[in-house]
């Protein structure tokens, strides 16, 4: 559950550039003055919860946990226009580590987790009614994968952790056609605390992550390439450092920009280094450092 419960200290800043960027609202920032403010505060303090931005331009914010192991089936709504957040339904099962989907239809797939079992439970927010509603099982107990909504609508859901701590290398499908998980090919090798980016021609890149723990575990460079036409995954060319807990972005040219992270020492070992990988050539290349190291 790490990396989802440190990445969610990102939520915070997401949420302040938000406000900055809300139409009307004198009493903030606007993204011409080229800060971050400090928006309204959630009706409860959170960590390993989901934050997803709606059609609406709102953000639904799923479940979590607190520092005391309570676990989270309350959900939130941030509107940028107000600077408020609002209570939503709850969810039907408590959730720390899930993913939360944006679908094509506008509907919001959340999957899996953990509540101190993991889970194979999923269920859709309808921003339409405003409510959760069950959908299918997954086909594997899984927390801290990854989620990506494919070309075809279809969602990839791949690695995490499972049952007795198990470190996942399958990966499933979800079809919101159907409603229903499939199996697909598995990741060359099982990860967690890695990224999943869409590429331009419709193909996810994996990258890094980890697999154990403490002083067992061992950090990747190694990535891999998801084929949704084939629907299997083969190894692309290694990331110029392991890392995990990082972040990986699209960039306008097909590129993917990846961004700090950490080697097996966690906080006191995160990166302050980028790189950039080129589908093209399968290959990543180091580029300039940030101002500080990121997990």
């Amino acid at each position: 559950m790490t990396r989802r419960l440190k990445r969610s200290l990102m939520l915070p800043l997401m949420i302040g550039l938000l406000a900055c960027s809300s139409v009307g609202n004198l009493h903030h920032p606007t993204a011409v003055d080229d800060s971050i403010a400090l928006a309204a505060s959630m009706s409860v303090a959170r960590s390993g919860h989901t934050a997803t931005p709606l059609a609406s331009g709102d953000v639904l914010i799923t479940g979590g946990m607190n520092g005391n192991g309570t676990y989270f089936a309350d959900c939130e709504i941030y509107s940028p226009l107000n600077n408020r957040f609002s209570a939503a339904p709850h969810m039907s099962a408590k959730r720390v580590g899930h993913t939360a989907t944006l679908l094509n239809d506008g509907k919001v797939l959340i999957a899996g987790g953990y509540n101190g079992d993991y889970l194979s439970n999923a269920e859709l927010y309808d921003t339409a009614t405003g409510k959760f509603t069950p959908t299918g099982q997954l086909t594997t107990q899984r927390s801290e994968h990854t989620a990506v909504l494919l070309d075809n609508g279809k969602v990839l859901l791949a690695g995490g952790v499972g049952t007795d701590y198990s470190f996942l290398g399958s990966a499933e499908l979800y079809d919101p056609a159907v409603g229903r998980f499939t199996q697909t090919g598995s990741l060359t090798t099982p990860r967690e605390g890695h990224t999943a980016t869409l590429l331009k021609n419709g193909s996810v890149l994996i990258t890094g992550g980890h697999k154990d723990r403490r002083e067992a575990m061992t950090v990747y460079a190694t990535a891999e390439v998801y084929d949704p036409a084939k629907g299997v995954f083969t190894s692309t060319g290694n990331l110029t450092i392991p890392r995990h807990k990082h972040a990986a972005a699209l960039l306008r040219d097909g590129s993917v920009l990846i961004v700090g992270g950490s080697d097996k020492r966690d906080w006191r070992g995160q990166y302050d280094s980028a790189e950039i990988y080129d589908p093209s050539s399968g290959s990543f290349k180091a580029i300039g450092r940030m101002h500080q190291g990121t997990l």
